[in-house]
């Protein structure tokens, strides 16, 4: 008799240990910060565009919009920097592409980011 008691209780406390578990983790939802980088045609004039939340950059030059995110070009790089190399430095900032989606009427490509907002705690 005893011994049913006992299974009885450690399968009660099992799932109610499960269950509080379960509610817990449920709760703790990761939040996300999102960005936007764009490339497009003007005229006859390249534009690079980034925008995350209270930050908006525009420039003619993949380089220049990356020094102003904080990157640092080798000599002659400025001249030809390949897309993946950028996406390299979004990547190792913590930004994962969810999407690439193309804006035909202005010749625009939009890559769509998004990064775990660090706890203020």
């Amino acid at each position: 008799m005893n011994r049913k008691r006992f299974v009885v209780v450690a399968l009660a406390f099992a799932v109610v240990f499960g269950a509080v578990k379960s509610l817990s983790q449920e709760s703790v939802r990761p939040q996300w910060e999102y960005g936007i980088y764009s490339e497009r045609t003007e005229g006859n004039e390249q534009r690079y565009e980034w925008q995350s939340k209270g930050l908006t950059l525009l420039t003619k030059k993949r380089t220049e919009l990356l020094e102003k995110m904080g990157y640092k070009p080798a000599e002659g790089e400025e001249a030809m920097f390949p897309l993946v190399k950028m996406l390299d430095f979004f990547g190792a900032n913590g930004w994962e592409m969810v999407q690439v989606s193309p804006d035909s009427p202005y010749a625009t490509m939009r890559y769509y980011f998004r990064r775990p907002v660090l706890s203020q705690s």
